[in-house]
């Protein structure tokens, strides 16, 4: 927040995201953390023009003045930024994309401790109301948030998968080229090795969310439902943060549920597949 109160970017640290700190956050005791290293460098050389240079350093960065100093870095690597004056995602007209024939397949981890995955959802939300609602949104663009991962997938211990975990490539050309529209991904964890798999469970189309049916092996993923938004509590086994509740898991620590950039795309028009991975600034206030 700036000296006025005012917040300056959408979402914070996610709940269950704690196992991914040390390598992006706290560092790990012999490193320093990633997100230190990238901050120093990307202030010194890339958020601002001119640059800063070598002597600026993060503790530099005034929260009133600086803001407004950043709307180049951020017109060139933003697709979505959250404007702090009227706390709504702002972007670009998705129209002839979507009336190209255009889909749009995004996914973001719910764990992710690099990127906040509060803006993904703030966007496609905010996209939504532009396009007709949710049902009209995803005839052309569909959100999936994947429970307990990190960036992009990069650390998987506890229950965390890989990027290499699901396949959204693959539903995206069933939905380019026969029509068939994702409601689910099929999300994979495996050994550390990758020789064995420990259990399989669906990523459901945002607003939806995968709910254990109450019976059925957990390591399956037909004993989960696609289902809207419900209550959430201890008692009700569900897949989230961070992972099932002890009446299927075994396990003892009551789920947590992280806030509802786009950031992890696959996106296509006619026969060229286009994949990005993109991360957000904060908007100029000027």
């Amino acid at each position: 927040m700036d000296s006025r109160g005012r917040q300056l970017f959408a979402g914070g640290m996610p709940l269950g995201s704690e196992p991914f700190w040390p390598r992006w956050v706290t560092g790990t005791g012999t490193g320093p953390a990633q997100q230190a290293v990238i901050a120093d460098n990307f202030y010194k050389y890339m958020a601002f023009s001119p640059p800063a240079g070598p002597t600026f350093k993060i503790t530099d960065y005034d929260f009133d003045k600086d803001p407004a100093r950043l709307g180049y870095a951020s017109s060139i690597i933003n697709v979505a930024t959250f404007d702090p004056n009227t706390g709504e995602m702002e972007f670009g007209d998705f129209n002839a994309f979507r009336q190209g024939g255009g889909k749009l397949i995004i996914w973001h981890g719910w764990a992710d401790a690099d990127v906040t995955p509060q803006p993904t959802v703030s966007f496609y939300e905010a996209l939504a109301k532009k396009s007709g609602g949710i049902s009209a949104t995803q005839e052309f663009a569909r959100l999936f948030m994947v429970p307990s991962m990190d960036h992009c997938g990069i650390q998987t211990n506890g229950p965390a998968i890989a990027d290499t975990g699901m396949d959204p490539l693959t539903a995206l050309e069933h939905w380019v080229e026969e029509g068939k529209a994702p409601t689910e991904l099929i999300a994979t964890k495996t050994t550390p090795n990758g020789n064995q798999t420990l259990w399989r469970r669906p990523i459901c189309a945002y607003p939806k969310a995968a709910h254990y049916k109450g019976s059925g092996d957990p390591t399956d993923p037909t004993s989960f439902a696609c289902e809207g938004p419900r209550t959430f509590s201890r008692n009700w086994p569900l897949w989230v943060t961070s992972g099932l509740p002890d009446r299927v898991s075994g396990t003892s620590g009551a789920p947590r549920i992280a806030a509802d950039l786009l950031h992890c795309q696959v996106g296509r028009v006619g026969p060229q597949a286009v994949v990005r991975q993109l991360s957000m600034a904060p908007r100029s206030t000027a």
